[in-house]
């Protein structure tokens, strides 16, 4: 896979497309960002723009399509300063001259030369080096005579079509054949792999010289004069003979440059030459992508994947690869899935192992390396909606009614069937990167406290059944929990808190465990039961918004393991859910009361059978309740997530007594959310690094053709 494109450099200089238009389309903001077909670039800010190219040169030279670029490079530096020195340049009329631009420590040069044949032109070409020698070093004596860190070259087609008559050809080929011995070393080639240094990082980067092909113009807005000599066959017979370059000379052309303008005639100015300010931008953006991408390999969450290696594989993610090898045959050697039946706990631990080691080298290859390619995400509400639908449709053929009589309230099959719709619906809001729509962040945000609450009620339920509070059971549970989600800060270089998930579980899963296990022999009277959870509450509100437990557990986790948690972003995600857990517990030590006295009564069912209809009603009230107040009075995220602690109770315990309000509701479930369920934590781990990529900032895709690059 990528064999011919290994670090996506042609990607990025040949192939792409502006944003698609979504159901949040915005024509004011149609070319603010372009996309190459199989890998991710950037916009480089000003800041960016220096730490990359301070103290060195750029270099433009061409005619007036290659100076556009050269002046968007000036004003992304300095806006200001380039428009005062656009307008000298008018007042002038110096336009045709040479131009010299310096800010934030970058010099840029303007060679006005678009027959490729000037001295100007000659001397920088003469002084490139793709890297500098020690040799190249010793006989520098100004920066002046230092290589260029970026050349920027147009082909000479316009002018050879508008001035060059029936020679027009011959005058085009002559100026390609004088650069094209320095475009003879491949792209893909000059490129290193990353440090951690990232100063270090930029000044060993490659120095490129990078080719424009010939503008294909709007020939329908080109003057008469024009359009009598810049004639498409002169146009397309010129860039096919780019086309014809060598390999190695290929891997410098621009041609998406071409493709920017190829789809859409609102990238022209009137004249149909230039093109408007926001297509040159993204020009500028394409070389720098091309030239300061090598520098930034190592940088997590990596949102960069055009034209850079990855950095070189530690001793840590070298063992676990050939760990997983080793795991791979061994497996195939045992015939492990032939025996599943076998009751060794050996054979069942010696299992495990190999999973855990396949599985995290997997993610090491999807993640950290150009096996797969990543994708830029694009909310789109019919995608999702499809998406949701089709999940819907698949797991509704999976209904299955249990043959038992009745399960009781919130089994287990349903509590995973909860969190398996969880997970899907997670999965399809990250894949479609639905968190710019707020109805669907509210509805995201509802069922992470589900899945705390059926958290807390399932651990409530099991302390109060077994009173097992040994700290082998604790440690056993937060193992299970976290070990995933400490395991790959490792192999992945990310840090624990990244995975936030799986803290943010841990962390109620203590709060339940202290909750119960102090005085626990007031658990069995429901008045200091409830006094105790209130408590709790408050203690563990205190705690959350207090500065220093955080900061303290903060710095344990970097001292202890080497891992960075980050306390702000922990407070943040544990007051969103602050309250949510205690009403687990409750609602647990409810039912747990309420089958201990079942067990006793003769008629059962008697007393509850008044009640039944009338929490159903309440209930589906305050469902629509909360979704039209919720819509009318909340409209920002910000004010969601104030108010989201105190009412997110509201739909999920409605919703559980409507669940759980007949026993044929009760006995029923869809098995592809339970089975989604059981594992849901580990999928909520994985899933940043084998369904999104880029540390998930993107789609992970196969890149195989170009329509369904994001399976």
């Amino acid at each position: 896979i990528a064999q011919n494109d290994p670090y996506h450099c042609r990607s990025l200089l040949s192939h792409g497309n502006w944003p698609a238009r979504t159901s949040n389309w915005d024509p004011e903001r149609a070319f603010e960002k372009w996309e190459p077909a199989s890998c991710r670039m950037v916009e480089y800010s000003r800041d960016a723009f220096h730490d990359c190219l301070g103290g060195r040169r750029v270099v433009f030279a061409g005619d007036s399509t290659v100076r556009q670029i050269y002046w968007a490079a000036a004003t992304r530096l300095d806006h200001m300063k380039a428009h005062v020195a656009l307008l000298d340049v008018f007042v002038d009329d110096t336009k045709h001259d040479n131009l010299q631009f310096e800010a934030e420590g970058v010099k840029l040069e303007f060679i006005w030369d678009p027959w490729l044949n000037s001295s100007a032109l000659h001397s920088e070409l003469t002084k490139f080096r793709v890297q500098e020698t020690f040799a190249d070093i010793g006989t520098i004596k100004s920066k002046d005579e230092e290589s260029a860190a970026l050349i920027v070259i147009g082909a000479p087609g316009l002018w050879a079509a508008r001035h060059g008559g029936d020679e027009y050809f011959e005058i085009f080929k002559h100026g390609v054949e004088s650069i094209k011995i320095h475009l003879g070393s491949n792209l893909d080639g000059t490129l290193s792999s990353p440090s951690n240094d990232l100063r270090r990082n930029y000044d060993e980067a490659p120095n490129q010289i990078l080719l424009a092909p010939v503008l294909v113009p709007w020939y329908d807005e080109l003057s008469a004069n024009r359009a009598t000599t810049i004639t498409p066959e002169r146009i397309d017979k010129m860039n096919q003979y780019l086309r014809g370059l060598p390999r190695d000379a290929q891997s410098h052309v621009l041609w998406t440059y071409n493709k920017m303008t190829s789809d859409t005639i609102n990238t022209y100015e009137a004249n149909g030459i230039h093109v408007k300010d926001q297509v040159a931008e993204r020009k500028i953006d394409v070389v720098l992508n091309a030239r300061c991408n090598a520098a930034k390999g190592h940088q997590i969450p990596n949102e960069i994947t055009c034209c850079m290696k990855y950095p070189k594989k530690n001793l840590l993610q070298i063992a676990v690869y050939l760990g997983a090898t080793v795991a791979v045959v061994c497996l195939a050697i045992s015939g492990f899935f032939k025996r599943q039946k076998s009751s060794s706990v050996g054979l069942h631990v010696q299992a495990a192992i190999c999973i855990i080691l396949i599985v995290v080298a997997y993610c090491a290859i999807a993640d950290r390396g150009h096996t797969f390619v990543k994708i830029n995400r694009h909310y789109d509400f019919s995608t999702f909606m499809e998406g949701c639908f089709i999940f819907f449709l698949l797991s509704l053929n999976s209904l299955k009614s249990s043959s038992i009589n009745d399960k009781g309230f919130l089994s287990r099959d349903q509590s995973n069937e909860w969190k398996g719709w969880m997970q899907a619906l997670i999965l399809l809001y990250h894949y479609n990167h639905a968190s710019q729509t707020l109805w669907v962040y509210k509805l995201v945000r509802l069922l992470v406290s589900g899945y705390i609450f059926l958290s807390g009620y399932g651990h409530t339920m099991y302390l109060l059944k077994t009173e097992d509070y040994s700290l082998r059971r604790a440690a056993a549970v937060i193992f299970r929990l976290n070990f995933l989600s400490a395991l790959l800060p490792y192999i992945m270089k990310t840090d624990y808190s990244f995975y936030y998930f799986a803290p943010l579980i841990t962390f109620w899963y203590l709060v339940v465990f202290l909750t119960l296990r102090v005085f626990k022999n007031l658990n069995q009277d429901p008045v200091l039961l409830f006094a105790k959870v209130l408590i709790a509450a408050i203690v563990t509100s205190y705690f959350i918004f207090s500065q220093q437990p955080l900061r303290l557990l903060s710095r344990a986790c970097l001292n202890v393991f080497r891992m960075h948690w980050d306390a702000t972003e922990a407070r943040f995600r544990l007051s969103l859910d602050r309250y949510i857990v205690f009403f687990g517990i409750v609602t647990a030590s409810i039912v747990h009361r309420m089958s201990v006295i079942k067990d006793i009564l003769v008629f059962p069912d008697a007393h509850t059978k008044p009640i039944k209809p009338l929490a159903c009603a309440f209930s589906a009230l305050f469902i629509l309740f909360f979704t039209v107040m919720n819509e009318k009075l909340v409209h920002e995220k910000e004010q969601y997530n104030d108010a989201h602690p105190y009412m997110s109770w509201i739909p999920i315990l409605s919703f559980l007594i409507l669940r759980n309000s007949h026993r044929r509701l009760r006995n029923s479930f869809m098995t592809l959310p339970a089975a989604l369920g059981e594992i849901s934590l580990e999928t909520y781990v994985l899933q940043y690094h084998i369904w999104l990529g880029g540390d998930a900032t993107a789609k992970l895709g196969f890149g195989i053709w170009k329509r369904y690059a994001g399976l």
